[in-house]
């Protein structure tokens, strides 16, 4: 006689036959074993199903069934209770997770658009920060500084102005705008000398020396800014100019008790770079002149690899805690006829 069961990993019902009362049986459609309950013995008959060897008698197991293992053969009742709305643990959970997954790469690229918008802003922020910040504070002194320049290179008498190189890197602008009254120029002393015939001005200086230019003179704010106020030195330079001829008078104020010997590389080293040593000239001829009672040092300059004969004579001396630069540059006979009047004309 078969006994009915109920397998409890995929109830299926079964017959088992009565030679398995007491023992195991396996499940033919989850191969799990299952509790056959004793019954009375009858004739042997299998029906097919293997008899495992267990104890003879035993409790029904009180142990709670397994669940199968995922990929088992309890899939399909796992997916008909997915089907039936029923919230299984195993089919939600993978699910689950692969949503939040989606959603954190989301809020990724979201976070980086952000940023990035964020940083273009602050830095077109920044920029109009700057430009506001500099045509406040910075502009005005750069169109002061520009006007400056502008004014430095006017021309004397409607000619552009020459451009004496003074030091290496290229030629400075020398002078600033004439003041009103034409020729005439202001004296360190504060007074207005004489105007000269045909146009020649005298320039007397703090050194008791006086010195007459072949035309209107100025006093030059850039080379003073870049031979005196860039050593921090004191004192003033004045030139005139005219197509390629050039003078010029520098006098630099001595520090009190500077000796001898530092007062002759201070000269030294204000003659340079007038006389363009660092950029290609030479001393050529080297001796001392007297003019008017003063002994000068006299240095003639020329560049050896230059044809065109230009020439930069400079006079140097010492007197009265102050040292007195004279310059002419010339480049042709009449204007070696001009730098010869200019030195004569020292008193």
């Amino acid at each position: 006689m078969a006994i009915p069961i109920v397998c409890p990993q995929c109830a299926a019902r079964l017959n088992a036959p009565d030679v398995a009362s007491g023992k195991k049986v396996k499940c033919p459609k989850c191969q799990s074993l299952v509790d056959v309950p004793a019954v009375p013995p009858t004739a042997p008959n299998t029906g097919g199903f293997v008899v495992v060897d267990t104890p003879t008698t035993s409790a029904p197991s009180s142990t709670p069934p397994t669940r199968p293992t995922p990929g088992g053969s309890a899939r399909p009742r796992v997916q008909a209770a997915a089907n039936d709305d029923d919230d299984d643990y195993d089919t939600d959970e993978p699910t689950g997770r692969k949503k939040k997954k989606k959603t954190t790469d989301s809020d990724s690229n979201l976070m980086l658009i952000r940023h990035i918008v964020g940083g273009v802003v602050l830095v077109i922020l920044l920029g109009v920060a700057g430009y506001i910040y500099y045509t406040k504070f910075f502009a005005p002194r750069d169109e002061a500084a520009a006007k400056n320049q502008s004014d430095d290179s006017k021309p004397n008498d409607g000619v552009p102005q020459k451009l004496i190189p003074i030091i290496p890197g290229g030629p400075v602008p020398g002078g600033v705008s004439l003041p009103k009254g034409g020729g005439k120029t202001v004296t360190p002393d504060g007074k207005s000398p004489q105007q000269g015939t045909k146009g020649a001005t005298p320039l007397a200086t703090p050194a008791g020396i006086t010195i007459t230019f072949p035309g209107p003179v100025r006093p030059s704010l850039a080379l003073t800014r870049q031979l005196l106020e860039n050593r921090k030195l004191s004192g003033q330079i004045h030139r005139w100019s005219k197509e390629e001829n050039a003078c010029l008078v520098a006098v630099v104020d001595l520090p009190p008790g500077m000796p001898t010997d530092q007062v002759k590389q201070l000269q030294e080293s204000l003659v340079r770079p007038l006389a363009n040593l660092d950029t290609g000239y030479q001393v050529v001829q080297t001796d001392q002149k007297s003019q008017a009672g003063h002994l000068f040092d006299r240095y003639v300059c020329r560049r050896q690899s230059d044809e065109s004969g230009r020439t930069i004579e400079v006079w140097v001396t010492t007197k009265e805690q102050h040292i007195v630069i004279a310059l002419a540059e010339y480049r042709d006979e009449q204007g070696a006829q001009i730098a010869q009047q200019f030195f004569a004309s020292i008193r």
